[in-house]
């Protein structure tokens, strides 16, 4: 808010004809993300347009990769699920306008602003429409980066769809990605999320074995309260709030939580996101990506 303030300052000033402090693509652009942060594409939008019409400063990559950010912050605050299509569809526009305008990005680019979109695709939890969205990786000869794969875990977890969230797990695993703790425990959470505290342990253990230390990361601190629950299945994004508590399984499975990670986790709180991946690189390439798309849509 300060900085919007600044910068109807440094607008004013210049209108008075004052050049030395005159606000740069530099400016609009943080300016513009700060309306992504709240969700405000109205006015990032209409900030776009004063920018290129007014000021002679043509939008880059960054402003776009804002618009659809603002996008995605904006689905993800709607309750209604036609509303969050709507800013879904509108990220991807955006998209399509900046792949247009700027043909000639690299890959690394062109990967970062189409996994923008997709997180906008996964606050609808539509997963038929989020599988359509992700061929375009493909189609473009790209490999989707970690944090498309966490985006895409963190929808099937609040689907409560553990089957989902471990059939990406692995397609992710295919690519040479390092799934790391984060997001094994999303699938762990995935499957606790509709009750199955067996392929929940199973998953856990299965990741301990190959040496992830599952019990590093923020998730699992919430694992350890959610196992022996049954969670109804959202309606929105958001998570469900419903849930039946089985006391008598609750104590068993905790005991197998301490066995798998005898360290408690402290002074975090759990975050609904998976936490931002570290750079990473991708070893799998473009025929990787096929072949772990093929095995993924087959199941």
């Amino acid at each position: 808010e300060d900085a919007n303030k600044y910068f109807i300052e440094m607008m004013n000033a210049k209108a008075a004809g004052r050049t030395d402090i005159a606000p740069s693509k530099e400016t609009f652009t943080i300016i513009i993300q700060h309306f992504a942060n709240v969700a405000d594409l109205g006015s990032a939008v209409k900030l776009v347009q004063t920018m290129v019409e007014q000021h002679n400063i043509q939008a880059d990559q960054r402003v776009y990769g804002a618009l659809i950010d603002c996008c995605s912050n904006a689905a993800a605050l709607k309750e209604n699920l036609e509303e969050r299509q709507s800013f879904a569809m509108q990220a991807e526009t955006i998209l399509d306008e900046a792949w247009e305008l700027f043909p000639t990005s690299s890959a690394a680019d062109k990967e970062r602003i189409l996994s923008r979109a997709l997180k906008a695709w996964t606050f609808t939890c539509d997963s038929e429409a989020v599988d359509k969205f992700m061929k375009r990786y493909q189609q473009h000869g790209l490999s989707p980066s970690r944090m498309a794969w966490a985006n895409l875990l963190t929808m099937h977890e609040r689907r409560a769809n553990g089957a989902d969230a471990e059939k990406g797990l692995k397609a992710m695993i295919d690519l040479g990605l390092d799934p790391g703790p984060s997001f094994v425990c999303t699938v762990a959470l995935a499957y606790s999320r509709e009750g199955d505290s067996e392929n929940t342990l199973r998953v856990l253990r299965e990741a301990k074995d190959r040496g992830i230390d599952v019990g590093s990361c923020k998730q699992w601190l919430y694992l350890q309260n959610s196992l022996g629950m049954v969670w109804t299945p959202p309606s929105t994004w958001r998570y469900p709030q419903g849930v039946v508590v089985m006391p008598e399984e609750l104590t068993q499975y905790q005991a197998e939580l301490e066995k798998i990670a005898p360290k408690p986790v402290s002074d975090i709180g759990y975050n609904s996101q998976p936490q931002q991946p570290t750079k990473h690189k991708n070893r799998g390439g473009k025929r990787g990506w096929k072949k772990a798309l093929k095995k993924f849509r087959k199941g």
